[in-house]
């Protein structure tokens, strides 16, 4: 009898912290729509987010709360944290929107364990830490990369056919009559981080028996991350280049819309299937 009482307590537990933790990542995803966020920055939110609950989805049975006096401080503290940060986000200020992920984590990790047991939240941190990480890495990068994606843009226009190709200022790309400048948003670094970000989800849940593969995975999903978004702008130059109502609705749909996510899309499959098929291979050898 004391048994049956102390599991249904248990659950009851467990049952109060994973919607305690369903409601911040539901707060934390609508403030993401809310502030209209970019269509890249709240899919990218959006994939960390079932990426953790796919990795706890594995470790369900250790998934216990531990409601402790100093567990419960320090989520307390994460927590006042949340809300302090909740009041102070705006369109012009949203910079601990990268943030919110990694506190709501490590709130929701001490809830649950002990804390020298807190192992199993381990890939939750990683990819909440990533996810904070990337303002700076784009900060870091993006000038640089802006370089490098009008030079590749400039010559794969030019070796596909188009006459008339110039590159100003080594950031505009003119094609006969108009062209595009490509600013730091536009650099590929953001894409690349993102696939990045998904192919180190996927090397913690699905991890290579040799872990040096990761690399060569790795390098291929940032250097293909990096020449579709050169397709990108090739086609955002050819659209914006054409005479017609067409080609215009066609670039802001690639430029602004949701359209550009397509691109971002299209990089996590093609790594996503590379990655699995060099497991799969992997794994059949061993």
């Amino acid at each position: 009898m004391k048994l049956n009482i102390f599991l249904k307590k248990i659950e009851t537990y467990f049952i109060a912290w994973f919607l305690l933790y369903a409601f911040l990542v539901g707060v934390n995803i609508l403030i993401n729509y809310k502030l209209k966020t970019t269509g890249d920055t709240q899919l990218f939110n959006l994939l960390i987010w079932i990426s953790i609950f796919l990795s706890l989805e594995d470790q369900k049975r250790n998934l216990y709360p531990d409601i402790s006096k100093i567990n419960f401080a320090i989520s307390l503290f994460f927590l006042v944290i949340i809300i302090f940060q909740l009041n102070s986000i705006s369109i012009e200020n949203n910079n601990y929107l990268y943030l919110l992920p990694l506190e709501i984590s490590f709130m929701m990790a001490f809830l649950n364990k002990k804390i020298n047991n807190l192992r199993i939240f381990i890939p939750s941190f990683i990819f909440t830490f990533l996810y904070a990480l990337r303002p700076v890495i784009l900060k870091l990068f993006d000038p640089i990369f802006v370089n490098m994606t009008s030079w590749s843009s400039w010559i794969g226009l030019n070796m596909v056919g188009f006459k008339g190709v110039f590159l100003n200022n080594s950031n505009e790309i003119i094609l006969k009559t108009s062209g595009v400048k490509i600013y730091n948003g536009c650099s590929g670094v953001d894409m690349i981080v993102f696939t990045l970000s998904i192919l180190i989800v996927c090397s913690i849940i699905y991890p290579f028996p040799k872990p040096k593969i990761n690399i060569l995975i790795f390098g291929f999903g940032a250097i293909l991350s990096f020449f579709i978004n050169v397709i990108r702008i090739c086609l955002l130059a050819f659209f914006n280049n054409l005479d017609s109502n067409l080609g215009s609705k066609a670039f802001e749909f690639f430029h602004i819309s949701y359209g550009s996510q397509i691109f971002h899309i299209i990089s996590i499959i093609l790594s996503l299937t590379t990655y699995m098929f060099f497991l799969e291979r992997q794994l059949s050898k061993s």
